[in-house]
C-alpha cells in the first residue's frame, strides 16, 4: 500500500512528521478494519485510513491540502475515527412490509425506489434512507432500495446533519408518488464540512431504471423504522392534539396533528417526533434522523392534560416504562 501524502513536494521538518503520523494512523485503521469482520467487505485495494469511509488520499486530494497547518487537521481527523456516516450498519435483512394497510386491503400502490450508483467517493458509507420520517434503510454503495407506498405526496430524505462546503445540501426530497407507477431517486455521496453525507437527486424513470438496473438490492426494514407500531392503532381520533405541550424531563413538544385523521408530528427537545392519535390515545416515537430512539403511549386525562409512559425503542405492552405527563 503506497503511503498517502497530503503534499506533492518533497515535506520538510515539521510537516514531514504529521505525514509519518497520518500514515501511521492510517496503517493502524486498515489493520483494525481488517479484523473486524462487518468492516471486511469496505476495504479496498486503495486501503487508507478512510477505507471504512473516505481515504486520507481522497479526502486530501478532494481539499487540495497544500499546507502544513491544514494537514494537521487531517491528523485531528484521523485521531477522531472514521466519519460518522462510515458507523453506521445496515439494518437486518427482512421480508418487504406494506408501508400501511392499504396494501393488504386491495388498494394499489406507488413504489418508490431510492438508488445509489457504484462510484469510488465515499465507498464505505452507507447513508440512510429516511421516508416520510421514518429510517427504513441504509444504503452501501451500489444498492437500491425499493419502496411500496400509498400514492401521494411522500418525503425522501437522507443525512440532515452537516453542510456542504461549496453548495447548498439538498437532502430532502417531496414528491407526488402515481398509483401504479415507480418513481426514481439517486442519492450521491457529496463532501460534508466534515464527513460525507448523503444527498437525494431527483431523475427520470427511464434514467433511474437504466442506472439502478445492476444494482444490489436492499430490503426496507419498516418493522425497525416504527412505521408499523404506529399503523397498528387505526381508530379515528377523538381528539385533536395541536399545539405546545410540557412534557416535564421532555420539556417542551410540539406536535401538528393532520386535518383530516390522526396522523401527527413535530418536535420535543432536540427529537423529531411521530405519532398518531386513535380514539383518546396518543402513541409517539422520538427518533433522530429517522432513527427511534424512544416511544410513548398517552391517554387524555382531560382536555388539557395526557398522562402515559415512555420506554427506549418501540413500547411491547402498553403501561410498561416510565411515567410521562403531558399539559397544555
Amino acid at each position: 500500500m503506497n503511503k498517502p501524502s497530503c503534499n506533492k513536494p518533497p515535506c520538510k521538518g515539521a510537516t514531514c512528521k504529521i505525514q509519518s503520523t497520518v500514515a501511521k494512523l492510517e496503517r493502524a485503521r486498515l489493520e483494525s478494519c481488517r479484523k473486524t469482520p462487518e468492516m471486511n467487505g469496505a476495504l479496498t485495494p486503495e486501503g487508507g485510513f478512510f477505507s471504512c469511509g473516505l481515504s486520507v488520499t481522497e479526502f486530501c486530494k478532494w481539499l487540495k491540502v497544500q499546507t502544513s497547518a491544514i494537514l494537521f487537521v487531517c491528523v485531528l481527523l484521523l485521531s477522531a475515527g472514521p466519519f460518522r456516516g462510515a458507523a453506521q450498519t445496515a439494518p437486518a435483512i427482512r421480508a418487504q412490509t406494506p408501508a400501511s394497510g392499504a396494501a393488504t386491503s386491495g388498494e394499489k400502490m406507488a413504489k418508490i425506489v431510492v438508488y445509489r450508483p457504484k462510484v469510488k467517493l465515499g465507498h464505505g458509507l452507507k447513508p440512510p434512507v429516511i421516508y416520510d420520517g421514518f429510517l427504513v434503510s441504509y444504503l452501501p454503495n451500489g444498492s437500491y432500495v425499493a419502496l411500496q407506498t400509498p400514492p401521494g405526496q411522500h418525503t425522501i430524505q437522507s443525512n440532515r446533519e452537516g453542510s456542504r462546503i461549496f453548495a447548498e445540501h439538498h437532502n430532502v426530497l417531496t414528491l407526488d408518488a402515481k398509483e401504479g407507477e415507480t418513481s426514481y431517486i439517486r442519492l450521491k455521496i457529496v463532501m460534508g464540512a466534515w464527513e460525507g453525507l448523503g444527498e437525494v437527486q431527483p431523475v427520470t424513470p427511464e434514467e433511474g431504471k437504466a442506472e439502478a438496473a445492476s444494482l444490489v438490492q436492499v430490503e426496507p426494514n419498516w418493522e425497525a423504522s416504527g412505521k408499523p407500531w404506529l399503523d397498528e392503532h387505526p381508530e379515528p381520533p377523538a381528539m385533536n392534539v395541536d399545539g405546545a405541550w410540557r412534557g416535564g424531563k421532555w420539556n417542551k413538544i410540539v406536535l401538528a396533528q393532520a386535518e383530516h385523521g390522526g396522523a401527527l408530528h413535530g418536535k420535543a427537545d432536540g427529537w423529531d417526533v411521530q405519532g398518531v392519535v386513535s380514539g383518546n390515545h396518543v402513541y409517539l416515537l422520538f427518533s433522530s434522523y429517522g432513527d427511534v430512539a424512544y416511544s410513548a403511549v398517552l391517554t387524555a386525562a382531560g382536555g388539557n392534560e395526557l398522562k402515559g409512559s415512555y420506554v427506549r425503542g418501540l413500547m411491547k405492552e402498553e403501561g410498561q416504562g416510565k411515567p410521562m405527563d403531558m399539559t397544555r
